[in-house]
């Protein structure tokens, strides 16, 4: 009887460990690991080719706007004049959505989008306006939000280099090297958003 037992215990054996085998694939595929990551991809490649043009591509690394020539301006005070407006714009779409603190250069603004994602920063030099973004990734959101936002600063630069008609133009903060200047770099934005009335 003992004799007999262990040919059947092995047979037993053999044909549970052959049967739960075919359960468990020998080797998995290479299609199958990269399916899930090239999917992501793809919709990631179509989004940036469908807005990338617009909002600006994905970038690793600091990416320049714009840039606003200028044959003079006086950058301590048009940095203030900025900051204060860019206060009043802190809160919009919603509270706390914006945050600005002086750069590491005496004319640089950097301000702060509330979901981190990105950051542009305004670097006034002795000849022009730069506009950079910062940020691996920059949210839908926040690149949305920082084209409006621009798009309210160029219109203060506006108001400081072409509409204030009392002041002369040597005394003013900003002077353009043409007056197409902020038109031009207004162009590398998306078009601004229409108001709608409730």
């Amino acid at each position: 009887m003992k004799g007999s037992a262990t040919p059947l215990v092995l047979v037993f054996s053999t044909l549970m460990v052959s049967s739960c085998s075919a359960f468990v694939p020998s080797a998995i595929p290479s299609t199958a690991v990269h399916s899930s990551s090239t999917s992501t991809t793809l919709r990631e490649g179509f989004l940036d080719d469908l807005l990338g043009g617009v909002l600006g591509n994905k970038s690793a690394g600091p990416q320049t706007i714009m840039q606003v020539p200028a044959t003079d301006l006086k950058i301590g005070a048009l940095r203030f004049l900025l900051q204060i407006y860019l206060v009043g714009e802190q809160n919009k779409p919603v509270p706390k959505s914006w945050f600005t603190k002086q750069g590491d250069q005496p004319g640089e603004l950097q301000v702060y989008y509330a979901d981190g994602s990105g950051m542009v920063s305004i670097e006034l030099e002795d000849y022009g306006i730069k506009f950079v973004r910062h940020g691996e990734k920059p949210s839908l959101q926040y690149r949305l939000q920082e084209s409006v936002l621009l798009h309210g600063v160029l219109d203060e630069l506006a108001k400081v280099a072409l509409e204030m008609s009392d002041i002369e133009a040597d005394k003013r903060l900003l002077r353009l090297q043409d007056s197409n200047a902020i038109d031009n770099a207004r162009d590398a934005l998306p078009a601004r958003p229409t108001s709608t009335g409730a």
